[in-house]
This record gives structure tokens, sequence and C-alpha cells, in this order.
């Protein structure tokens, strides 16, 4: 029971502490300066902040600071007077002491952090873009929007300027003050005229693609028209005659690895039957067939190069020349990856 008694005492503390170094960095504060050095900041900061704050001066890189006025608290300020500077900010008995260090202090965690959400769309048609990249060039913190082409990610208190960028759209850079959690959201502008490297599409997405399918062996031409859905164009050549099929489909993304999706959908066919056709099935002389058809499978984009691979199940049903239900369609497909 005393046990316990002093881990509740010890935990009580600590909050109370964590509270108290909250208040001493979030005190509010505007230097009289806006441009002078590390050891003229502090010393303002002793004289009219009403907190203590020790120091030793050959401790510091005395380099000239210039603050931009957007600075109102003790935090923020020594987060970037302190910038750099090879030491220890340590809390105790309700006062700040800079003490040497080997490390270079991270001036970031002497400030809030806030939530940075959004979404990234595509200006012409404002379609989610899933990939997207988010970065901060000031820490450099990323975020990567999900299937819903959501981001979501923690910046320190402060001004901070966004890359976004994203396969086939026009790189922009934003500059954002962050005091609080803040909703941003981001629409990319499609390239203009871009010409296609002989390499193909490294990226991790794509969005058309020309190859082969193996089982049976068909060139296959698949095209994203939309962010997650698809058009599959096939032509099928085998010993029976040749088979003509269209399906739409649609994908969803897993969560890793980046790249993989699954898909699903409808599809029609006409094909015409050979001679061979004709001889193995007498009863069947209509040599024209024309049907639907589903697909389920998985398609993966290989980052860095311009391969796409599939496999998936297409069942047919055979509707006109003559009725019956092919389940053994489908197959493996390797694609290159025009853009």
């Amino acid at each position: 029971m005393i046990r316990i008694f002093f881990i509740i005492l010890l935990i009580a503390f600590n909050i109370d502490n964590l509270n108290a170094q909250s208040k001493l960095l979030l005190t509010p504060y505007t230097p009289r300066l806006n441009k002078a050095t590390v050891i003229e900041y502090l010393d303002d900061m002793k004289r009219f902040s009403g907190i203590t704050l020790e120091y030793s001066q050959t401790s510091l890189n005395n380099q000239t600071i210039q603050l931009d006025s957007s600075e109102k608290s003790i935090g923020s300020v020594l987060q970037k007077v302190l910038n750099g500077q090879r030491i220890q900010l340590i809390e105790k008995n309700n006062k700040i002491i800079l003490a040497p260090s080997a490390a270079i202090i991270n001036t970031d965690e002497l400030v809030p952090q806030y939530n940075l959400s959004g979404i990234v769309i595509a200006d012409e048609n404002k379609e989610p873009l899933s990939y997207a990249r988010i970065v901060a060039s000031r820490n450099g913190a990323m975020a990567t929007t999900n299937a819903f082409g959501i981001y979501n990610f923690r910046l320190p208190q402060g001004k901070h300027r966004l890359i976004i960028s994203d396969t086939g759209f026009q790189s922009i850079v934003l500059d954002i003050d962050i005091y609080n959690d803040q909703k941003k959201d981001i629409s990319l502008v499609k390239e203009k005229n871009r010409s296609y490297n002989f390499l193909g599409n490294l990226s991790n997405k794509y969005k058309t693609s020309i190859g082969l399918k193996f089982y049976p062996e068909a060139i296959t031409i698949k095209h994203f028209y939309k962010n997650d859905r698809a058009i599959e164009g096939l032509v099928y050549f085998w010993s029976y005659g040749i088979r003509l099929t269209g399906l739409y489909e649609i994908h969803k993304n897993f969560r890793n690895p980046v790249g993989l999706k699954w898909y699903y959908g409808p599809g029609a066919h006409i094909g015409y039957w050979n001679q061979n056709w004709e001889d193995e099935y007498p009863d069947r002389s209509n040599r024209i067939n024309v049907g639907v058809d589903g697909v389920i499978g998985l398609d993966y984009k290989i980052n860095k190069v311009p391969i796409n691979l599939s496999l998936d199940w297409q069942p047919s049903l055979n509707l006109i020349g003559y009725s019956y239900f092919e389940s053994g369609w489908g197959g493996f497909s390797i694609r290159y990856t025009l853009k």
C-alpha cells in the first residue's frame, strides 16, 4: 500500500513538473530587439520576461540573430535564438538553465506542436491524389496522402515552408504559419507538355501501361482515367481463335507496400472461333461469340522501375454463339508503364 502511495505521489510530481515546464516556455514575452547577438537576446529576456535564466557566455556561439516579430513567448524566442547551439535546456525550480552539451539542441521541442491536416486534390477534376508528398523544409517532416488524398502530421509552432508534389503534377511551395491545429486543403495542377522519357514511368503509380498477359496469351493495355478507376483492353490470341475484351476496374489501395492495389469490376467480350474450334466441337458451328466478364485481382507498380505487374481471375459467361460459363480465364500480366 505504501509503495502504491509513493508511485501515485511520483506521478503527480512529474505531471506538476511538466506543467511548470510548459508554463515557463509559454510565458508571454516579446523581445525589445529584432536584430542582436545571442547574448543580447538572453540578457533582454532576463531583464524583461520575469523568469530566471542562467547560462554561461563561454558555452554559447554569440552569433547575430534576426527575428521577425512573430515571437510572442519565451519558447518561440529561444527556438530561434538557440538554433544550432550545443547546449541543453534544463527547467528546474521554476527557472531555465542553459547547460553546455555535446549535442545540438532541438529547438523545435521548445514550442508547442500542432496538427496540420487536409486533402490534396487534382485541380482539373477535383479527384483526391493518393501518395502525394508534403515536406516541411525547415525540419524535414514529411507526410504522404492516403488512398483518399488525406494527409496529417505534426509541426512545431512557427513559420513553415511546405513543398507539395505528386507524379504528373506541378510541385508547389506553400508558406504557412502554425499557431494552432489547422486544416489546409491543397490542389495541384497537371504538368503541361510533359515529354515522355524512354525510361518510362519510374514512380510508384502510373496512368497508362501496355504489355502481355498469360493465359490465354493476350496484349493488354490499361489506362487510369481517375485516381482509382481504370479501363483495360485485351486482345487474346489462342488456339481456338481471337477475343477482344474490355474491363472496367475499380481499385483499392493497400497500406503497404506502396504501389500495391486490389481491383474488381465487370466487362464484356466479343470473339471469333476458328476452324480448330469447329473441328473439335462440330455441334458449335456459330463462330461469333459474345458474353460478359468479371475480374478480381492484384496490381503492383514497381517503384523506380517502369514495370507494372498484375495477377487476376477473369471468369466469363458466353451468351451468344454458344452459352457456357468459363472459369479458367485470367492470369499474370507484365506491362511497361508509359506515364
